[in-house]
């Protein structure tokens, strides 16, 4: 339980790209994360990047902006799927588990933006989700308990930098 008190205290901290890409790669490689607490955080910032994504889908009028966003749902959705598992999708009626409250915030916050101003919303927070994102699989591959999950978060490392490196290029996105 602590582990989880201590990783939303920090998740919360990271308000900006700029203290994300600071902050987080030195604090998650010193925290020692459980599988069950490394796959509930992956899956609950895959939530985010699908809905997020869906709502870009529906609200960019930029081809890049919906073109990632395309990528976003593909990708993130078969990583949730390979964490959760076939049972767990199953018992969640193939739903994701709910979005923390930071990132409700922050999918709210992007909903009430339109136009120009959803682009660069939507770019910026891509940003700052893929370095958490990043931080998080990086450190669980490289200090993980379970080989199997150390194993599967290197294999999608390489996916996160294309991820953060496309998401960058947004427009906006360095604004």
């Amino acid at each position: 339980m602590k582990r989880y008190v201590a990783l939303a205290a920090l998740m919360g901290a990271l308000s900006t790209p700029a203290a994300a890409q600071q902050m987080m790669a030195p604090a998650a490689a010193q925290m020692m994360l459980t599988p069950d607490t490394y796959r509930a955080m992956a899956i609950i910032s895959d939530s985010f990047e699908i809905e997020a994504a869906r709502l870009a889908q529906q609200r960019s009028a930029s081809a890049a902006v919906r073109n990632y966003a395309n990528m976003m749902i593909r990708d993130h959705s078969m990583t949730s799927q390979a964490l959760m598992g076939g049972v767990q999708m199953a018992a969640l009626g193939g739903m994701a588990p709910a979005l923390d409250s930071r990132h409700a915030a922050m999918l709210n916050q992007l909903g009430a933006a339109s136009g120009p101003q959803f682009d660069r919303l939507y770019g910026q927070m891509m940003v700052m989700s893929h370095q958490e994102a990043l931080a998080l699989h990086g450190s669980y591959a490289q200090a993980g308990t379970d080989p199997a999950l150390r194993t599967f978060a290197a294999s999608v490392t390489p996916h996160i930098r294309h991820h953060l490196a496309t998401a960058r290029r947004l427009p906006g996105a360095r604004g």
